[in-house]
């Protein structure tokens, strides 16, 4: 009798399935047609606690996969020795049989694919539920880690990152409108790290800085023209320097030949104020007048308002339009141990509740620049209660959720809850999604797992909600109502 249950319920479940793929398909069009009324939108009633909504095209293989997979996410020694058990399970089980269970679990869970027709029926998916892709493509930094390597690999290394970011580009011009990268995959940190440290007395102040270290310089020399950027520098990472920013120029100019927005990464702190420095340059030369290149704010550190402020005066005094992503932060553990190891003060908010402050009124700042023509911001939190706040201040300052200027996004593989009911309601929302080679995916993705620790560990609602989809179906499928 067992055995014949077990049977009529693999049978329901891939017919459901099968079902379920067959509606999406045929009903693309009414999906993408259905539209919440003006009195829903004005009311902003996320309906976050909507399970079927988020897993209606998931199959119960899909749902358990994603509750073991994002329950191991939230171990802490999993997590920080995740590379030593993957290197582990490669010589265990070889290459082989390893790329097998890595592509049916976490690379499945967190990865699009490896060619361009798997991140193309991942995005089509997503479509049919007002959901977006802001595509990235696996890179790594090339930082002393590489010392061992000659000069001539470097730079070699450089040019292959280079052409993956492009590539990245290209692939989002064809499928939608948002790529994500980072700058050091393309520039020496070593080199960034000097010129954080010139700009160490000057991180939020525009007006005090030396004119070698001004925007309106940097933006100048995105060209590849300028010899001797940084005076105080030795001549190789002024050369180093040099065709480091005709890499970022080139990848800027892309994006814009091809209709693209380039989001860029926030890093560590000792590093952000170069890499600021250099967005800032690439907005006053690309974001005239349509934003094409997104800075990202960290929200958990306790100058992102007075950066920002400062930001968007420099914007408004140079004619250009300010766009970024505001995220929570990643690297909290990391910065403050080294704040404490170089007795400096710790940068990052004493509490939750002081960086949730700090995200709503960065979200205020940028809003009120959005509301006057003059910027656009891409929401990016799994915070339930930024998101609302975010809805509620578009609403009372009459920001329609289509005006195309706000958009929401989360992690591809998490927070679907949250992604799906905004997509439903009619806000833009995307999904960062990673493609590539089972190799250099499992590696970017196990290291932003480690980054982004406190992000994982906050999953019970979302666990919650795919453990009563799986009560649910297994109720059904045996003749429950």
């Amino acid at each position: 009798m067992l055995r014949l249950k077990l049977t009529q319920f693999l049978k329901v479940e891939t017919n459901v399935h099968i079902l379920t793929r067959f509606r999406c398909v045929f009903l693309e069009s009414d999906r993408t047609a259905e539209r919440p009324n003006n009195e829903e939108i004005d009311n902003y009633k996320l309906q976050f606690n909507d399970g079927r909504l988020s897993t209606e095209t998931k199959s119960i293989s899909d749902i358990l996969r994603a509750l073991v997979i994002l329950k191991l996410c939230t171990i802490d020694t999993i997590v920080d020795n995740s590379e030593k058990l993957v290197a582990w399970c490669k010589g265990i089980f070889g290459t082989q049989f390893y790329e097998k269970i890595i592509k049916a679990t976490i690379y499945k869970q967190f990865v699009a694919g490896e060619t361009e027709q798997d991140v193309k029926f991942i995005a089509s998916n997503l479509q049919k539920f007002n959901i977006n892709c802001m595509f990235c493509v696996p890179t790594e930094d090339v930082s002393s880690d590489n010392l061992f390597m000659n000069a001539h690999d470097v730079e070699d290394l450089y040019k292959t990152n280079l052409n993956l970011m492009l590539g990245c580009v290209d692939l989002t011009a064809s499928l939608g409108c948002y790529a994500q990268s980072k700058i050091t995959p393309v520039i020496s940190s070593d080199v960034m790290h000097d010129v954080a440290d010139l700009l160490s007395d000057h991180i939020v102040s525009h007006e005090s800085r030396p004119s070698e270290l001004s925007v309106a310089t940097w933006s100048n020399a995105l060209d590849g023209t300028e010899a001797n950027l940084l005076p105080e520098c030795p001549n190789a990472s002024n050369k180093h320097l040099k065709k480091a920013l005709k890499r970022l120029d080139i990848l800027a100019n892309r994006a814009q030949g091809q209709g693209v927005k380039l989001m860029l990464d926030a890093e560590y702190t000792y590093l952000q104020a170069s890499i600021d420095l250099i967005i800032l340059a690439l907005q006053q030369k690309y974001n005239r007048h349509i934003p094409v290149i997104y800075n990202t704010y960290q929200c958990y550190r306790k100058d992102t308002p007075a950066r920002i402020q400062s930001d968007i005066e420099l914007a408004q005094k140079h004619n250009f339009k300010i766009a970024c992503k505001l995220v929570r932060g990643a690297y909290m553990e990391y910065e403050r141990q080294r704040a404490a190891e170089h007795g400096y003060e710790d940068p990052i908010c004493d509490t939750i509740e002081d960086t949730e402050r700090n995200y709503k009124h960065a979200m205020d700042l940028m809003l009120s620049q959005v509301a006057q023509g003059q910027a656009e911001v891409m929401i990016a939190t799994h915070n339930e209660d930024c998101v609302k706040y975010g809805v509620k201040r578009m609403h009372e300052i009459g920001i329609k959720p289509d005006d195309g200027s706000v958009l929401f996004a989360q992690l591809y593989g998490m927070c679907d809850h949250v992604s799906y009911a905004l997509g439903k309601a009619g806000y833009i929302v995307h999904k960062s999604v990673p493609y590539g080679t089972v190799d250099s995916s499992i590696l970017y993705l196990l290291r932003r797992a480690q980054e982004n620790k406190s992000v994982m560990a906050r999953t019970a609602k979302e666990s919650g909600i795919l453990l009563n989809e799986m009560k649910r179906r297994l109720w059904t499928s045996f003749g429950h109502a």
